[in-house]
């Protein structure tokens, strides 16, 4: 390569509007989203590597893991994960019906004024392949960013930081900044910062439909049938079994609020 092509190659470097690298996958620059959609809006065809990603978001739970979905089951085969002070505690039947690893992924909550420190430590070491954080508290200035952006170059990691909606107006030494926002099932998506390219490109992705949580009625819900008598709720609801042993119902409070239903055998009074 020659040293011209060194230098349009350079992420540093700013491209005009309509110039398009179509290289972009091969040079080692980007690994794609997995969603289609996203990977046309972004320069490099996808996230870039060795560097911080920001997701602004208006508030947590809003599907925002949902657009990492796929580079998560994507690397957790290959490396580990890293989840800092997360809102949230990741639940791992979610985590392996979408084919990520449980055993992949580190769940650290460090205290308030290590946060930033930890966060640096885990990017540097190149023991994970993805790391994500959130923090309780912003930075006054971009120092500390700029370190979480160094420390991601130095561990050749990917890092998502995310941030309140709140900070947008900051600058942030982030190679890509989204920012996302939630309508129902779908997830809006617009585009702050990217390198190499524009910015302001927005679109709409909808949520898999697994990763949607849909409440059903209590007489729904699954009952687990044994050889041991069951029990059944009175308050109201029904259908729901109990696996504490007869044996030891005097355990129970004297609310009355689970039966015994028993045998032919036994006595018909409830316990």
């Amino acid at each position: 390569m020659s040293s011209v092509e060194q230098l349009i190659q350079d992420s540093r470097l700013w491209r005009g509007k309509h110039y398009r690298d179509d290289h972009s996958q091969q040079t080692g620059n980007s690994i794609s989203s997995g969603i289609t959609q996203l990977d046309q809006q972004l320069h490099w065809r996808g996230w870039p590597l060795h560097s911080s990603s920001e997701l602004l978001c208006e508030h947590w739970g809003i599907g925002e893991l949902s657009l990492l979905m796929p580079l998560l089951k994507k690397v957790s085969h290959k490396g580990r994960i890293a989840w800092i002070n997360p809102p949230f505690i990741p639940y791992s039947p979610a985590l392996l019906s979408q084919g990520i690893t449980p055993e992949k992924c580190l769940l650290l909550y460090p205290s308030e004024p290590d946060q930033w420190w930890a966060a640096e430590q885990v990017l540097a070491s190149s023991a994970f392949a993805i790391v994500m954080t959130w923090f309780t508290r912003q930075a006054s200035n971009t120092t500390p960013y700029r370190r979480l952006q160094a420390a991601a170059e130095k561990g050749h990691c990917l890092h998502f930081h995310f941030r309140p909606l709140s900070s947008k107006q900051q600058s942030s030494p982030a190679r890509l900044r989204i920012q996302l926002s939630s309508s129902a099932s779908q997830l809006a998506v617009e585009v702050l910062k990217q390198p190499g390219g524009w910015s302001g490109q927005q679109l709409v992705i909808s949520r898999p439909e697994s990763l949607l949580f849909k409440q059903q009625a209590v007489k729904k819900w699954p009952v687990y049938h044994s050889s041991r008598p069951s029990y059944q709720v009175v308050n109201g609801r029904t259908d729901i079994p109990s696996i504490i042993d007869p044996q030891h119902s005097d355990r129970l409070n004297d609310d009355q609020s689970i039966i015994h239903q028993p045998s032919s055998s036994a006595p018909t009074q409830p316990h």
